[in-house]
């Protein structure tokens, strides 16, 4: 097994813990709203989406927060440890791979028990009745989505780590901009001058493929800024 993969191997298990802790509390917060949501004035729990819809908002988050953490938390750490800058940037990037991969899949198979559980009970558990061609669009623009945005925050700490402050900041634009598009490419209203702009009826070959294009170009940035990045101590 070549040094990156294992590498990767053990950001893996890592990050995997952290997204345990996202998982858990998707499902207390989901099922909270299902069983008391009604307490709550003008809240229909009826109206609750899948496991695949209803968390799309954290996991960008989540995983926005593990790209950030990428390099501040692990670079100096692995470098001082022996790892070359090559194999830290390998490891990081399979391991945000599959991470992207295995939580959309995790949240797939609890929509699949929330299924049994409402063919064999007169209750619903939040279950959605989605489609099958519905249910995979919604897990390829998930997996698409929280990869991109683990490759921003990664851009952004890059940035910050190898500049200075300022140009970080330089950074975080240009991750804003990129992000406002890819999410107005999946449906998200942006603003631009004022103006409202909605992408909602896009096909979905079309969100994927722009999608796909600008994790490659952070994915090929994020290696040339971390190609001959100097290690601070």
């Amino acid at each position: 097994m070549s040094r990156h993969w294992e590498i990767a191997k053990d950001l893996y298990s890592e990050k995997l813990k952290w997204a345990l802790w996202l998982i858990i509390g998707s499902v207390i917060v989901k099922y909270g709203l299902y069983m008391f949501g009604d307490l709550i004035e003008g809240f229909d729990s009826t109206e609750l989406s899948g496991f695949i819809s209803f968390t799309s908002n954290p996991a960008r988050i989540f995983m926005l927060i593990v790209g950030l953490l990428s390099t501040y938390v692990f670079l100096t750490f692995l470098v001082q440890s022996g790892i070359t800058r090559r194999d830290y940037y390998y490891g990081t990037l399979m391991s945000a791979i599959g991470l992207s991969l295995t939580i959309p899949s995790i949240y797939l198979a609890l929509e699949a028990i929330e299924w049994t559980l409402y063919t064999l009970t007169p209750y619903n558990f939040g279950y959605t009745n989605l489609a099958a061609s519905a249910l995979l669009e919604e897990f390829v623009s998930y997996v698409l989505i929280i990869l991109f945005y683990f490759m921003v925050g990664w851009f952004i700490t890059i940035g910050f780590y190898r500049y200075n402050w300022i140009s970080g900041l330089l950074f975080i634009l240009i991750a804003v901009i990129s992000s406002m598009v890819i999410g107005a490419f999946w449906g998200d209203e942006i603003e631009i001058f004022g103006m409202s702009v909605n992408l909602d009826s896009l096909p979905l070959l079309l969100s994927s493929l722009v999608t796909i294009i600008a994790t490659i170009i952070l994915i090929v940035s994020n290696r040339l800024l971390t190609r001959d990045i100097k290690i601070k101590m």
